[in-house]
């Protein structure tokens, strides 16, 4: 039998890998019940189980995983040596950000046999990082927005009603790259009564410690992006990879640039804003002017999520 798995509290991995269960018919299965009680509640569709590594090895053949098989080895190399079964395993991508050019999380591919990409720029980082030959490879495209668009009205359900111009900032984590504009942009995000600006930080990014301005949306524990995708009039992150995702709506876009990496391909997509402009903030956004960069939003797009390499 074949199901998806969400290890541990991971609870951000839900959009990666409960549409794909979705869409494949198959069930998901999670270890932790915080998980458990957010897939039932975002992901209604689909057949979410908790259970033990020794269950699951019991039961099933062929996982999706988003963690690499070196972390799937830990909680699994004992149930598989006890019950005499090796598991197998296919990767799927959990985001698509300009991260792991410096940093080297992706070699840990190296130990897979499978993955899903979503298009020809994931496959182009794959073969830089030297781990794409051995790969049996799929291309699933964009599969997370036409999950979102087949149960649009019941994720606008969701969503609260917020005045004004809406800004979704959603910023990464300060991991080893150190490309996270969340600590320096926070406290200029000062109230403007144009503006709300729902902030999705990384899950392993500290909430503020502070009361926010009443403009300011903390958007946590709901793992679905896309919702607030199509609620937001502009874009405001650094390197997350739901910039990526955002490319879709061809609405303008802004990348606050704490490594001066103007260089990567999303930067082009829209307007990059240095450290030293961060007090402007509110000005800069209000002059949004998306026009001069429709051309290369859709070709990064296309780049991104379709498939000419395979």
């Amino acid at each position: 039998m074949t199901a998806g798995l969400l290890l541990g509290p991971l609870e951000h991995y839900l959009d990666h890998i409960a549409p794909l269960c979705a869409l494949r018919g198959m069930p998901l299965l999670v270890t932790d019940h915080e998980v458990e009680r957010l897939s039932i509640a975002f992901y209604p569709d689909i057949e979410t189980r908790c259970l033990t590594p020794d269950q699951i090895v019991s039961a099933f053949d062929t996982l999706y995983v988003c963690t690499p098989r070196l972390l799937f080895e830990q909680d699994f190399f004992i149930p598989q040596k006890l019950l005499g079964k090796t598991l197998k395993t296919i990767w799927v991508p959990h985001g698509n950000s300009d991260k792991g050019y410096a940093s080297h999380h992706m070699e840990a591919l190296k130990d897979e046999k499978a993955t899903l990409v979503y298009g020809d720029r994931m496959i182009d980082f794959l073969k830089l990082k030297d781990v794409f030959s051995h790969l049996k490879v799929e291309h699933v495209g964009n599969y997370r927005y036409a999950y979102w668009e087949k149960h649009r009205a019941f994720y606008a359900s969701l969503l609260p009603s917020l005045p004004g111009r809406k800004v979704l900032y959603a910023p990464t984590w300060n991991d080893a790259e150190k490309s996270s504009s969340y600590f320096d942009l926070l406290p200029h995000l000062t109230y403007h009564p144009d503006f709300s600006i729902i902030l999705r930080p990384h899950p392993n990014l500290p909430l503020p410690e502070e009361p926010l301005p009443p403009n300011i949306y903390l958007c946590t524990h709901f793992p679905p992006v896309y919702p607030w995708i199509d609620l937001c009039d502009i874009y405001l992150g650094d390197m997350s990879s739901i910039g990526y995702d955002f490319l879709k709506t061809q609405k303008p876009m802004f990348f606050l640039n704490q490594n001066r990496r103007t260089h990567l391909p999303l930067f082009r997509c829209g307007t990059v804003i240095n450290p030293s402009d961060y007090p402007r903030i509110y000005d800069i956004l209000s002059a949004a002017d998306n026009q001069p960069f429709y051309s290369i939003q859709r070709e990064t797009y296309e780049h991104t999520f379709t498939c000419k390499a395979l």
